[in-house]
């Protein structure tokens, strides 16, 4: 998982590296086009070529962004599932361990089974609760 997110960190940074030499290239060409040309026409033709080469590297970088944004959330999604299958195995192994038949856990599985049992006789064929001609009254009395 560590070399995942180092990869797309680097992934990152190589873009961030392109936003840099996008920047710097425009900046150099401004200033190429204003020490060199003394006439407003070329300096504007130099202009609109440095804007237009700056548009396009700008819409690449767009792109390759929106492409690894959707690669970063696809690998943290990955990673997630992954985490949560190791938890579940984990987890799974543990609780059989817990569940299990057990000495330790013979008194848990009593207690169930006689509360399973308790809970079944108690309810009547007729789906009412305690045992069938049972007193009630009497059964208050005690």
């Amino acid at each position: 998982m560590l070399a995942r997110v180092q990869d797309l960190r680097n992934e990152w940074h190589a873009l961030q590296q392109r936003r840099i030499d996008r920047d710097r290239d425009a900046t150099h060409r401004l200033q190429a086009a204003l020490t060199d040309e003394h006439d407003l026409r070329a300096f504007r033709d130099t202009w609109q070529q440095s804007l237009t080469a700056y548009a396009q590297a700008s819409s690449a970088i767009w792109l390759d962004t929106a492409m690894w944004s959707g690669h970063a959330q696809r690998e943290c999604v990955n990673a997630v599932i992954d985490w949560l299958r190791d938890c579940q195995a984990a987890g799974l192994h543990d609780w059989q361990r817990l569940v299990g038949a057990g000495a330790q856990n013979a008194p848990w599985q009593n207690w169930m089974t006689e509360l399973e049992r308790a809970t079944f006789e108690s309810v009547r064929p007729d789906g009412g609760l305690g045992k069938a001609g049972g007193n009630r009254a009497g059964a208050a009395a005690h």
